[in-house]
């Protein structure tokens, strides 16, 4: 992200299959951090970096 700012977020994450949760189905809370780049007010790209990134590729898998 050269010549540009960057933003860090810090949040918290949370997914489910909803119609699977309430019969033992996948679901996920964890933290992430994200890196916005911001130019002229708006943000232009941004990277998102996942706290247990194994735990979320496999609510999806």
């Amino acid at each position: 992200m050269p010549n540009d700012s960057a933003v860090a977020v810090l949040d918290r994450f949370y997914a489910a299959e909803a119609e699977y949760v309430a019969a033992g189905g996948r679901e996920l809370e964890t933290s992430l951090v994200q890196v916005n780049a911001v130019r002229a007010g708006l943000v232009t790209e941004f990277r998102t970096y996942y706290w247990d990134p194994a735990a979320v590729s496999a609510l999806f898998d």
